[in-house]
């Protein structure tokens, strides 16, 4: 049986996409079409609550985002890499849209 650790080192220098999810917000197609640069948006959850950190729609970790030296930081307060979580529905990404 392969050690669990010894089969991750031969993936270690694989590069894979990280989203930080920040929030979400849902807005008429007419609205979309007017955006432009500048246009503010209101999200219903936001970042200040917290944010999750997923990787192929599967959730790793959360955290919380912060300001330092004003500076906007991402404070990472949970990680999980070692196991398979079940992925993320997340409306839109086209994993289990029904």
């Amino acid at each position: 049986m392969v050690h669990l650790d010894m089969l991750l080192e031969n993936f270690a220098d694989i590069r894979v996409p990280v989203e930080v999810d920040l929030g979400t917000c849902r807005i008429c197609v007419s609205d979309l079409l007017a955006l432009r640069p500048g246009t503010e948006l209101t999200f219903e959850s936001a970042g200040r609550e917290g944010f999750d950190v997923l990787v192929g729609n599967v959730r790793i970790g959360s955290g919380e985002v912060m300001d330092l030296d004003n500076q906007l930081v991402m404070r990472l307060e949970e990680l999980n890499v070692r196991t398979a979580p079940a992925p993320v529905h997340r409306e839109g990404s086209g994993v289990n849209d029904d």
